[in-house]
């Protein structure tokens, strides 16, 4: 329930993202893909939000995030891949983008 419910506020917060603009590394210590693309970022205060592109298949983008968030617990919801901090500091959704991925972060704290 907790990540139906941050995964809505995500996808709520990024649609009210600012225009796209050059990627970080990181966002909020989170580390992003090399050659991320696209990114929407809504970071006036927190949570704060990047939604972003990867040309990574989503298994790539999830071998990524699995060895940079380790200690994150996963799961999957629809076609997605849900990484969450156990503190629930932050959330990363993980989607199918055409050939590519859509990368959603939440920083909650």
């Amino acid at each position: 329930m907790a990540i139906k419910k941050s995964c809505l506020l995500l996808l709520a917060l990024s649609t009210s993202s600012l225009a796209a603009t050059d990627c970080p590394e990181k966002f909020h210590q989170l580390p992003l893909v090399e050659k991320a693309g696209s990114c929407h970022i809504f970071d006036d205060k927190l949570p704060a939000t990047l939604s972003y592109f990867s040309s990574l298949t989503p298994a790539q983008t999830l071998a990524f995030y699995q060895d940079q968030l380790s200690d994150a617990l996963q799961s999957q919801s629809k076609d997605r891949q849900v990484l969450e901090d156990k503190q629930g500091r932050w959330v990363v959704v993980i989607s199918a983008d055409g050939k590519g991925s859509q990368i959603d972060m939440l920083v909650k704290e």
